[in-house]
C-alpha cells in the first residue's frame, strides 16, 4: 500500500479509488478468442507505458488466454449478457523485481469515456496464476480467481473501445478467492533483501536477519525480527516485534512496534526505522477500502508452518 492510502485508512477516511478503464484500441468489440488476447495484451502495454521497464517486461512475459463460451451452454442461455468462459492471466516463471512492484503503485488507469452507452460483457471466470513467480530470486505462489465479472465496453469519439467496470450495476454477482504462498525460508531471504536496502541507505550494513511469524489463530499473527547491524567497527543486535490481527469486519489492527538495542549507535538507526514504521503502528485499517467499489473482502485466513499462506475470499 502507498503511504498516503495507509494514512488515509488509519484516520478513518477511505481512499478514493477511481473506476479505471482499459483502452482496447481501435475497432469493434472482438468476437474471436485470439483477437481478445491480442487486444488485452496491447491494452496492458498502453496501461504500463512510461512506468519502470521491469514491470513492462514482466507483463510481456505473462501469458494471456481467453476461452470463449460455446453456443448452447446452459449458462449461456440463462443470461442475455454476452459471456466469455475464462480469462486466464498466468505469470508462472515470470521474474519480477522490487522496482517493478513499486511501479505497480504508479499505475493510473484512464477514466471511462463519457456520453456513450456501454455494452455489458460477463467473464464467467477470471483466473490469475503464478506457480510461482520469481520475486528477485524468491519464488512466491499466487493462485486466485473471480467469477461472474461483468464489465462494460464503451467506444469513444476516436473509435477506440474501452473496457471498464460499473460497480453500481454489474459487480453484485462477483465472487472469488485467492491464495498467496511463500516458504519461510524464502520469506527470510526476501525480508533480508528489503531490510538490507534500507539499512544500507543509512550508512550501515545488515550482517544477519531472522524473521519468525507465529499465527496464533487464523486471523492473527506475531512477527519477531532479530537483526545484527554493523557500522564501521561497531556492531550490535536489534530485536523488533509487532502483532497484527483481522476482525470479522475485515478491519486490520496493527499493534505497537516493540524494538530494542543495547548499542546507542545502532539505536539511532533503529529510531529512524521506527520513525517510518510507527506511523502505521497502533492503527486500524479497513481492508475493503483498498478494493474497487463493488468488491468486498469477506474472509481472510493466515497460516504459518513451513510455508506462510494467506487465503482470502471476495464477494
Amino acid at each position: 500500500m502507498t503511504q498516503e492510502r495507509a494514512e488515509a485508512s488509519a484516520h478513518g477516511t477511505p481512499p478514493t479509488i477511481p473506476d479505471g478503464a482499459l483502452d482496447l484500441g481501435p475497432g469493434e468489440r472482438p468476437t474471436e478468442a485470439r483477437e481478445w488476447e491480442q487486444r488485452l495484451r496491447a491494452a496492458g502495454e498502453r496501461l504500463l507505458a512510461g512506468l519502470h521497464g521491469d514491470l513492462l517486461a514482466a507483463w510481456r512475459a505473462t501469458q494471456v488466454t481467453v476461452t470463449q463460451t460455446r453456443p448452447g451452454e446452459p449458462s449461456d442461455q440463462a443470461s442475455a449478457v454476452p459471456q466469455i468462459a475464462e480469462l486466464e492471466i498466468d505469470a508462472t516463471g515470470v521474474r519480477a523485481t522490487q522496482q517493478a512492484l513499486r511501479a505497480v503503485a504508479q499505475i493510473s488507469p484512464s477514466a471511462p469515456p463519457t456520453g456513450a452507452t456501454g455494452e455489458p460483457l460477463t467473464f464467467k471466470r477470471v483466473a490469475v496464476r503464478a506457480l510461482p513467480v520469481d520475486l528477485d530470486g524468491t519464488p512466491v505462489e499466487i493462485n486466485g480467481w473471480v467469477e461472474n465479472l461483468t464489465v462494460l465496453t464503451t467506444p469513444d469519439e476516436q473509435g477506440h473501445l474501452w473496457m471498464h467496470t460499473d460497480p453500481g450495476q454489474v459487480l453484485h454477482q462477483l465472487q472469488g478467492r485467492a491464495t498467496v504462498t511463500i516458504s519461510q525460508e524464502n520469506l527470510q531471504a526476501l525480508a533480508r533483501e528489503l531490510v538490507s536496502e534500507q539499512i544500507s541507505a543509512m550508512g550501515a550494513t545488515l550482517v544477519d536477519l531472522e524473521v519468525e511469524i507465529d499465527t496464533r489463530d487464523r486471523r492473527s499473527a506475531m512477527v519477531d525480527v532479530a537483526a545484527k547491524v554493523r557500522k564501521g567497527l561497531l556492531s550490535a543486535s536489534v530485536r523488533m516485534r509487532v502483532g497484527a490481527r483481522v476482525d470479522d469486519q475485515m478491519m486490520a489492527h496493527l499493534g505497537k512496534i516493540q524494538a530494542r538495542s543495547g548499542n546507542p549507535l545502532v539505536g539511532m538507526i533503529l529510531a529512524t526505522v521506527r520513525g517510518r514504521l510507527d506511523r502505521y503502528a497502533g492503527q486500524e485499517y479497513d481492508l475493503n477500502s483498498y478494493l474497487p467499489a463493488g468488491i468486498r473482502l469477506v474472509d481472510l485466513s493466515l497460516q504459518a508452518d513451513e510455508d506462510l499462506i494467506a487465503d482470502v475470499a471476495f464477494a
